[in-house]
């Protein structure tokens, strides 16, 4: 390649490349080990926040005191799963948005997995993910509730836990997460279930007066 003969040449400050440089993304090796320890994140999921663009959301929110894995969940998962629920949507949450409902979670107004459910119903036009909370029917349930639907799944699958003993929660988990509807957290759920079902295959197993 011979130089062009017709055009000046154009010096390149050292000034121009430092700010050229600057200016450069970082590279996605060097932001997944910088997630990984800062935030712990695995290296799946920040191929997913890099691929949806989502790495700079993440870091605010998490930085704003929410759990990282929380946070990766709905920008990588639930945000999907709400877009799904509204498909006529044309925005996305804001970050405040998304602080308000990751508190709300937080401070045990309704458990994680209402989270893409209350997503789309403020997508959908609600006035404010306040007015959404409170029009999805997350909100609410006691303790005493949870163990009522957890009672009544048992009752209606007494011939299911005679049979498959210990085993019956897996099937059974489903049935009660449909009556939970996210307004409880999935892991006390399935606590609430096993005990349930410990108590029956010991009373079934109990010798009689």
């Amino acid at each position: 390649m011979y130089p062009e003969t017709d055009v000046p040449p154009i010096p390149i400050l050292a000034a121009r490349l430092e700010a050229i440089l600057r200016a450069l993304p970082e590279l996605p090796a060097v932001t997944a080990a910088r997630l990984a320890e800062t935030h712990g994140v695995g290296p799946e999921v920040v191929r997913e926040l890099l691929r949806l663009d989502e790495v700079a959301r993440f870091e605010a929110l998490a930085n704003r005191g929410h759990a990282p894995s929380l946070v990766a969940r709905v920008l990588t998962q639930d945000a999907d799963g709400a877009r799904a629920l509204s498909p006529e949507a044309s925005r996305e949450l804001t970050e405040e948005e998304l602080h308000f409902l990751l508190t709300a979670v937080r401070e045990g107004r309704f458990a994680k997995e209402g989270l893409a459910a209350v997503m789309a119903r403020t997508l959908s036009g609600t006035e404010s993910v306040e007015a959404a909370l409170s029009a999805s029917g997350l909100t609410g349930l006691t303790r005493g509730e949870l163990d009522k639907i957890v009672e009544r799944v048992l009752d209606r699958n007494a011939a299911l836990i005679a049979e498959k003993g210990a085993r019956a929660v897996s099937p059974l988990m489903g049935e009660v997460m449909r009556e939970v509807r996210g307004r409880w957290d999935g892991k006390e759920v399935a606590a609430a279930l096993a005990a349930g079902v410990t108590r029956r295959v010991a009373g079934a197993g109990a010798p009689g007066p």
